[in-house]
């Protein structure tokens, strides 16, 4: 019979498919991440704490993070890895947890940050054939051929990666019709004013928002790439309530189809005149992102 798990802030709670509530595991505990192993179920709780079960009706706790804080889990050719705070990899060995040593000295690790300071983290973690992947904010996507052992990076540290559980063509649309964009495509602490589109090359995008401080900044472009559902390039310009315009840039968006349904959305936002510029774009970046996989889910 099918059963349906669902992480909750108290705890684990199955449902069976006719929507009947069933045992309620780990009440009281924050669940922050659930991954299958076949027909077993590994959980991370309150960030915290690694448990294991063979059966949902018993649970074996294997060990705890520390410092870290856990953000994701995988069964992956690499092993049973988790990903946590500090950018750090750890694998499930035994009855406890180690390092993964080759993620600690992958290539270019010393210049992964994040938009407002402090150390990255490791975000998610899948894998395609015997390739394992997995994201760093702010890192890039770094990958292992050799089960773990060593890792290389594959894009730029700055191009922001997501799944969408959507199809090319509904992400698309998510970002090239008005209606819609005008819902996901501010961020959280701001109020869109006005959305004005008109998706070709050569047209010309502009989105008025009132930020945080009750000033007015209008963002506007030209769309240089428009290849549906595939890829979006536009210029990028902001303009502020005391007069100053940024430097123009260029925004690259690529749709790639996945075989589970879902896309994968990767972001690029080049042409920065400083450091600062850019730490700050990524941060709004990340943030305005993760709005479209609520817009799409809701």
């Amino acid at each position: 019979m099918t059963r349906i798990l669902v992480g909750t802030a108290d705890g684990v709670h199955e449902f069976q498919q006719d929507g009947t509530r069933g045992e309620l595991q780990h009440p009281g505990r924050e669940v922050t991440y659930l991954a299958p192993e076949g027909w077993e179920l590994w959980a991370i709780l309150d960030g915290r704490e690694v448990w294991h079960t063979a059966g949902i009706e018993w649970w074996v706790h294997i060990g705890d993070l520390d410092e870290l804080k856990g953000q994701c889990m995988a069964d992956t050719r690499a092993g049973v890895i988790l990903g946590t705070s500090e950018a750090r990899l750890l694998r499930v060995a035994g009855e406890g947890l180690e390092p993964v040593e080759g993620f600690d000295a992958a290539p270019g690790r010393d210049g992964w940050y994040t938009p407002l300071g402090g150390p990255p983290d490791t975000r998610s973690i899948t894998e395609d054939g015997d390739t394992v992947y997995v994201n760093v904010h702010v890192g890039g996507i770094l990958r292992s051929r050799d089960k773990g052992d060593t890792w290389e990076p594959t894009i730029d540290v700055d191009a922001d990666v997501h799944k969408v559980w959507a199809t090319r063509e509904r992400v698309f649309a998510a970002w090239t019709d008005v209606r819609q964009s005008s819902i996901w495509w501010v961020p959280k602490d701001c109020t869109l004013l006005s959305c004005e589109m008109d998706v070709r090359v050569g047209g010309t995008w502009r989105r008025s928002m009132r930020v945080p401080d009750g000033s007015v900044v209008t963002k506007h472009g030209i769309y240089r790439e428009v290849v549906s559902p595939e890829r979006l390039v536009f210029t990028y310009v902001s303009e502020y309530g005391n007069g100053a315009v940024d430097p123009e840039t260029l925004v690259t968006v690529t749709l790639t189809e996945l075989a589970d349904g879902r896309t994968r959305l990767t972001l690029r936002h080049s042409g920065f005149w400083d450091e600062a510029s850019r730490v700050s774009h990524t941060g709004g970046w990340t943030g305005v992102v993760e709005r479209i996989d609520d817009f799409i889910a809701a």
